[in-house]
């Protein structure tokens, strides 16, 4: 897949932004909570690991530097995330619902299978907001791994007027991350919208839990 290229303008924002976000994310108190044998910042089990696609920033610092593989949209937009989270050590996928999504799918599958940690947001690259996407239950089928939800939520942030709302902490905010229990799906059985409505649910319920930690 060939990489965008990227205008002089938009490079220099870029490496502006890396330092920032290490100012940052310095000054938030961060918390974990729920099922946190399945943190993806200390898990050594491989995992499909679903976030919204609003609270990347959040979580992409709590869980630098564990070269967590992510799907990261074959946009130029996804272009300067890609670029950010590689700064941040992680190893970008690319590929959307819309181009590269099936060949970025069996490489997370294949990394999956391989015992490799791996992140996805199940609203993107466009929504709608909070619904997750039956692509999560095909991935959990072929990989024979779990989808663990993560629930993540800051006491003060910013909102972007984006299709996601997306959320930038504010500094010195306390962010809640909660993770719910494992789900698995089997190779074969059971019905993905079935699969796909407990995802919802348990998306739904850590959300909750940590907007509700984050504020207490």
């Amino acid at each position: 897949m060939e990489t965008p290229r990227l205008p002089l303008i938009e490079r220099i924002v870029i490496a502006v932004t890396i330092p920032l976000l290490y100012a940052l994310g310095s000054t938030l108190r961060t918390r974990e909570l729920g099922c946190t044998t399945w943190s993806m910042r200390t898990s050594h089990d491989s995992a499909l690991w679903a976030l919204w696609h609003e609270t990347l920033l959040a979580g992409t610092w709590l869980y630098r530097r564990r070269g967590i593989r992510v799907m990261i949209s074959a946009s130029r937009d996804g272009e300067r995330i890609a670029r950010i989270t590689k700064h941040l050590g992680y190893e970008p996928v690319r590929g959307s619902t819309s181009k590269g999504s099936l060949a970025a799918t069996r490489r997370l599958v294949a990394s999956l299978r391989a015992g490799e940690l791996v992140a996805i947001t199940p609203d993107g690259p466009r929504g709608p907001r909070r619904s997750a996407q039956p692509g999560l239950v095909a991935m959990a089928r072929l990989s024979g791994r779990p989808i663990v939800a993560i629930g993540i939520a800051a006491s003060r942030c910013w909102r972007m007027r984006s299709w996601d709302r997306f959320a930038i902490p504010k500094p010195f905010a306390r962010v809640s991350y909660a993770y719910g229990d494992p789900i698995w799906v089997p190779r074969e059985g059971g019905s993905d919208a079935d699969y796909l409505a407990q995802i919802q649910r348990e998306m739904d319920r850590v959300t909750e839990l940590a907007e509700a930690d984050s504020l207490a």
